[in-house]
């Protein structure tokens, strides 16, 4: 099934955004350094840490 573009791109475009969003909200002398930290660590939580059980079906 395709996606259209708008749908298709948002899990690339939505934590950009929230990371982003949230770093202005905590402050705007921080707000790049908390934006790539919260960009980072989104991805790393969720894809990484979230799955480690799944390695061990995989034999990893």
């Amino acid at each position: 099934m395709q996606s259209n573009l708008p749908y298709g791109c948002m899990p690339l475009v939505v934590p950009a955004l929230v990371a982003a969003a949230s770093a202005l909200l905590c402050g705007r002398e921080l707000a790049p350094s908390i934006a790539f930290c919260a960009g980072v660590m989104g991805p790393l939580i969720g894809a990484d840490l979230l799955h480690l059980k799944e390695n061990e079906k995989i034999n990893t």
